[in-house]
């Protein structure tokens, strides 16, 4: 049931950020795909394969010159994050974030290259936003749905 849950939140975020968020008057859009599949893959680790496959799959049908290469960069991601996780107390809200931060800049730097548009005035102008406002977004969905700490006597 809860991954019903999941899929319907990474469906919400595809239709957001291929309709709302583009029509927006600035020309910075948060990657709201990959905040739910970095989400996925830290706290439940080996799913976030499944949840990186489909979604970067979906990613490269609407966003990417080539079929499979937004696929295979989400699920190494999902893949190494969910290693990652494995030792790493979940609920530390700076590791999260810092996470997203420099998975976002793994992502801006990729597509630029598979799009063939890499430069430095187009990381600069685009992409650092895009890094800044994912992470902030980021932050604010760790703080709003993270499954809340279990404190039990041991």
């Amino acid at each position: 049931m809860k991954n019903s849950y999941l899929i319907l939140l990474a469906f919400i975020f595809a239709i957001i950020q291929i309709s709302i968020l583009p029509k927006l008057p600035f020309n910075f859009v948060p990657n709201l795909l990959l905040i739910c599949v970095l989400f996925v893959s830290f706290f439940k680790g080996k799913a976030g394969l499944f949840y990186g496959f489909f979604i970067g799959l979906f990613m490269d049908v609407f966003f990417s010159p080539g079929l499979g290469f937004l696929a295979l960069f989400l699920t190494l991601i999902a893949f190494g994050l969910s290693l990652l996780a494995e030792n790493m107390y979940k609920y530390n809200i700076v590791s999260y974030i810092l996470i997203v931060f420099f998975t976002e800049i793994l992502f801006e730097v990729y597509y630029l290259l598979i799009n063939k548009k890499m430069s430095a005035y187009l990381f600069v102008h685009q992409s650092l936003p895009n890094i800044l406002y994912t992470t902030i977004i980021g932050l604010l969905f760790f703080v709003l749905c993270r499954p809340r700490e279990k404190m039990g006597v041991v």
